[in-house]
Order: structure tokens, then sequence, then C-alpha cells
């Protein structure tokens, strides 16, 4: 049913919080560098420390974060210019909550 990626098809996040202010903030430091945090464990997955994204799909551990991050940011300027075009008309979206907390803040903020 889908025909196209949006900026959060690939994302990991049980922030709902972080999803609206990406939107409110017109997703400015999506993707800065020095927003970026790698993670410990897992050298190919990387944080964004505002919006509390985990970027699981598009880093490989074996570059460096500046060599790969303007094709990762060219990719998702596309993604982020065709969701805010899209939600200009009515729109569903689905989401799997993964925690209380999570949950509890899309329903008090829905």
């Amino acid at each position: 049913m889908r025909d196209c990626s949006y900026p959060f098809d690939w994302l990991f996040s049980d922030d709902f919080s972080g999803i609206i202010a990406a939107i409110e903030n017109n997703f400015s430091d999506f993707l800065s560098y020095d927003k970026l945090l790698q993670h410990e464990n897992n050298k190919s997955r990387y944080y964004n420390s505002i919006y509390k994204f985990s970027f699981y799909h598009d880093f490989n551990k074996f570059q460096s974060l500046k060599s790969q991050l303007q094709f990762v940011q060219e990719k998702y300027s596309r993604r982020i210019n065709r969701f805010m075009n899209d939600i200009h008309e009515p729109t569903v979206f689905f989401r799997y909550i993964i925690s209380k907390d999570d949950m509890n803040y899309v329903i008090a903020n829905h």
C-alpha cells in the first residue's frame, strides 16, 4: 500500500513528543552532525539527541559519520519534503508503541 518513504518510516523512537517537535520545528537539526551520537554497542546506529530518534538503517559502521552524512541528509531531505507536502491532505498515521510512557503521551495529547 505504500508507494514512497517518509522520514519516520525507518527510525525508532519511543518518545512521541520528539516526532511532534521535529514536525513543529520543520525538522531543524534532524541530521545535524553535532546532534548525532553513535551508539556504543552498535556502531551502525546513530541517535539524534534533540528528537530522540535512532537511525538503524542509514549508516555504515565501517565509515565515518562525516563521510556518510551528506548522502543520508539528501535522502531524508527528499522524505521530509514529501512528508510536509503530503500532510496538507487528511492523513492517517500508524505508530507502533512499545512503552507505557509513550502510550500515555499519545493519549494525553491526541
